[in-house]
């Protein structure tokens, strides 16, 4: 549906070891599921090199889970946002953060990112910033990383995209 929505003609989406999906010469997308959700985004290929999603039931992550995923700097946030907001499971927010930007990461580079190679910032509006902790290739280092989380329907939903930096940004 959202190739048609392209202009494209609808076509399967097979996937590379490992479930990445392979989009169309020109395309770029993301896709998640979890019970009872499925979603994909798409667009043409351009300033807007990459996306990833992630969507994941809005409850707290399973016991030591977090301290597993977590660097300190994000341990930090989700206690004080929690402390602000006890009714979202940050932690899951993190934990999807964490997920989408592998997603986003992985058409770019090849390659895999451990959850301690990017450093996801929340905010309580619902914005999210990365900083990458590894090392970088260039497909990366000349990106403009941004993101979006929320919760929606008992689901934590983030989306996370990286576009050409530009001088009038």
């Amino acid at each position: 549906q959202g190739l048609a929505l392209l202009g494209l003609p609808p076509s399967a989406i097979p996937s590379r070891p490992g479930k990445a999906p392979i989009w169309p010469e020109g395309v770029i997308g993301s896709m998640t599921h979890c019970h009872g959700y499925r979603s994909a985004a798409v667009a043409r290929a351009g300033p807007l090199r990459t996306i990833g999603l992630d969507a994941e039931p809005a409850q707290a992550l399973p016991a030591k889970v977090l301290a597993r995923i977590a660097l300190p700097a994000e341990l930090a946030t989700v206690t004080e946002l929690a402390a602000t907001d006890p009714t979202t499971a940050f932690d899951r927010v993190l934990f999807c953060a964490k997920e989408a930007v592998f997603k986003a990461w992985y058409p770019l580079t090849r390659t895999g990112l451990g959850f301690s190679g990017a450093e996801i910032t929340l905010r309580p509006a619902g914005g999210l910033e990365i900083i990458f902790r590894c090392e970088t290739p260039v497909e990366v280092r000349n990106l403009t990383w941004s993101g979006r989380w929320g919760i929606e329907g008992g689901l934590t939903l983030v989306g996370v995209w990286a576009s050409e930096e530009s001088p009038s940004r």
